[in-house]
């Protein structure tokens, strides 16, 4: 969603992609199901349970916007996830609106726990990981790119092996070759994926993107 990152609230989309990216890392199953803007839908279903992203500059803004125009929870299948340092915040205000009746078939202060849980990344980890030319952001792109880079290194390694066997080359020789190649083509392929990311993410990157899009 990089594409989403510039507009206003485009953290909220940075902080969708890299929970998301989170969990897929530590090996739980993913749908993205939020980028099909359903209404009320969840933004991801994690080993299938759904779960609703809430990244605002606070907490009582995180939890309220969980509610409709009419005061009554708008999520009532779903988790919500707030930025980590918003978590205990968060709870609190959300038993506060137990208490008060605002969610729909839950009565027990309690179970704020249950519905709210605690996101990977702060408000401020999320901001950053939207913006270009920062550690987060940097970090966030090189993950990204790592299977891509790992599927460079399997392809270059097989191709140059191969071809040096042929060529005549013992298996030691072939494989210090192979390996060496390989390095080099993941390396490159990590370089030029982060470096394209960080550029989309500027002005002159958006700029580049439409006018090749036209």
């Amino acid at each position: 969603q990089w594409t989403k990152y510039h507009t206003k609230g485009g953290h909220g989309f940075a902080a969708e992609d890299a929970n998301a990216q989170w969990d897929k890392w530590r090996g739980k199953r993913v749908d993205k199901v939020g980028t099909g803007n359903a209404y009320n839908g969840a933004d991801r279903i994690v080993n299938g349970v759904e779960v609703q992203v809430k990244y605002h500059a606070s907490a009582y803004r995180s939890v309220a916007s969980c509610f409709g125009k009419d005061g009554m929870f708008r999520y009532p299948s779903q988790f919500i996830e707030v930025p980590k340092d918003q978590y205990d915040a968060a709870v609190r205000i959300m038993r506060e609106r137990i208490s008060a009746g605002k969610v729909p078939g839950v009565t027990d202060p309690n179970m704020a726990t249950e519905i709210v849980i605690k996101g990977h990344y702060t408000y401020n980890e999320a901001v950053r990981i939207a913006k270009a030319g920062n550690l987060d952001s940097i970090k966030f792109d090189i993950r990204t790119q790592a299977v891509t880079c790992v599927f460079a290194f399997g392809l270059s390694f097989a191709i140059n092996y191969g071809t040096a066997k042929v060529n005549g080359a013992s298996h030691e020789a072939a494989f210090k070759s192979a390996a060496k190649q390989a390095i080099k083509s993941a390396g490159t392929s990590m370089l030029i994926g982060v470096s394209a990311m960080q550029f989309l993410r500027t002005q002159a990157g958006r700029n580049f993107a439409a006018f090749t899009s036209n």
